[in-house]
Protein backbone atom coordinates (compact mmCIF):
# COMPACT_ATOMS: atom_id res chain seq x y z
CA UNK A 1 0.00 0.00 0.00
CA UNK A 2 3.06 2.51 0.76
CA UNK A 3 4.42 1.84 -2.35
CA UNK A 4 1.29 2.30 -4.32
CA UNK A 5 1.04 5.63 -2.50
CA UNK A 6 4.76 6.64 -3.01
CA UNK A 7 4.31 5.60 -6.96
CA UNK A 8 1.22 7.64 -7.12
CA UNK A 9 2.86 10.43 -5.79
CA UNK A 10 5.64 10.68 -7.51
CA UNK A 11 3.74 10.06 -10.87
CA UNK A 12 1.85 13.69 -10.11
CA UNK A 13 4.93 15.57 -8.98
CA UNK A 14 6.34 14.81 -12.86
CA UNK A 15 3.22 15.34 -14.68
CA UNK A 16 3.19 18.94 -12.33
CA UNK A 17 6.61 19.21 -13.47
CA UNK A 18 5.92 18.36 -17.03
CA UNK A 19 2.83 20.43 -18.07
CA UNK A 20 4.87 23.86 -15.87
CA UNK A 21 7.70 22.32 -18.73
CA UNK A 22 5.16 22.77 -21.23
CA UNK A 23 3.35 26.05 -20.28
CA UNK A 24 6.44 27.89 -19.42
CA UNK A 25 8.82 27.29 -21.88
CA UNK A 26 11.15 30.61 -21.69
CA UNK A 27 14.48 31.16 -20.01
CA UNK A 28 14.49 32.82 -16.41
CA UNK A 29 17.39 34.95 -15.79
CA UNK A 30 19.17 34.30 -12.20
CA UNK A 31 21.24 36.73 -10.63
CA UNK A 32 23.81 35.34 -8.30
CA UNK A 33 26.23 37.22 -5.80
CA UNK A 34 29.03 38.68 -7.01
CA UNK A 35 27.51 39.63 -10.25
CA UNK A 36 27.20 36.40 -11.40
CA UNK A 37 24.10 36.24 -13.86
CA UNK A 38 22.69 32.62 -15.58
CA UNK A 39 19.84 32.25 -17.75
CA UNK A 40 17.87 29.10 -16.84
CA UNK A 41 14.70 27.46 -17.67
CA UNK A 42 11.94 27.65 -15.35
CA UNK A 43 12.16 24.19 -14.42
CA UNK A 44 15.35 24.11 -13.04
CA UNK A 45 15.12 27.43 -11.21
CA UNK A 46 11.91 25.38 -9.23
CA UNK A 47 13.14 21.64 -9.42
CA UNK A 48 16.70 22.55 -7.92
CA UNK A 49 15.67 23.92 -4.95
CA UNK A 50 12.88 21.46 -3.78
CA UNK A 51 15.46 18.30 -4.49
CA UNK A 52 17.64 20.37 -1.99
CA UNK A 53 15.24 20.52 0.52
CA UNK A 54 14.10 17.40 -0.06
CA UNK A 55 17.46 16.39 0.22
CA UNK A 56 18.26 17.73 3.70
CA UNK A 57 14.80 16.52 5.16
CA UNK A 58 16.17 13.19 4.33
CA UNK A 59 19.77 13.80 5.84
CA UNK A 60 17.77 15.30 8.93
CA UNK A 61 15.29 12.43 9.41
CA UNK A 62 17.83 9.74 8.99
CA UNK A 63 20.23 11.33 11.22
CA UNK A 64 17.49 10.91 13.89
CA UNK A 65 16.23 7.43 12.78
CA UNK A 66 19.73 6.42 13.34
CA UNK A 67 19.41 8.13 16.94
CA UNK A 68 16.41 6.30 18.22
CA UNK A 69 17.78 2.68 16.62
CA UNK A 70 21.17 3.36 18.59
CA UNK A 71 18.77 4.14 21.55
CA UNK A 72 16.16 1.35 20.50
CA UNK A 73 19.78 -0.91 20.72
CA UNK A 74 20.93 0.16 24.35
CA UNK A 75 17.71 -0.48 25.66
CA UNK A 76 17.19 -3.74 24.72
CA UNK A 77 20.75 -4.36 25.76
CA UNK A 78 19.42 -3.58 29.06
CA UNK A 79 15.87 -5.10 29.48
CA UNK A 80 17.95 -8.54 28.22
CA UNK A 81 20.50 -7.70 31.37
CA UNK A 82 17.18 -7.13 33.43
CA UNK A 83 15.41 -10.79 32.70
CA UNK A 84 18.88 -12.13 32.70
CA UNK A 85 19.09 -11.05 36.77
CA UNK A 86 15.39 -11.63 36.86
CA UNK A 87 16.00 -15.40 35.78
CA UNK A 88 19.34 -15.81 38.54
CA UNK A 89 16.91 -14.39 40.97
CA UNK A 90 14.01 -16.95 40.35
CA UNK A 91 16.64 -19.85 40.35
CA UNK A 92 18.43 -18.84 43.49
CA UNK A 93 17.03 -20.92 46.60
CA UNK A 94 14.69 -19.57 49.18
CA UNK A 95 16.42 -19.12 52.59
CA UNK A 96 14.99 -19.66 55.93
CA UNK A 97 16.59 -17.27 58.29
CA UNK A 98 14.52 -16.75 61.58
Amino acid sequence: MKRALALIFIVLIVLVLITLQIKNPNYVNVNYYFGFTSSLPLLVVVLVPFLAGLLMGVLFMSLSLFKHKRSLGKTKKDLAKAEKEVQNLRSMPIKNEV
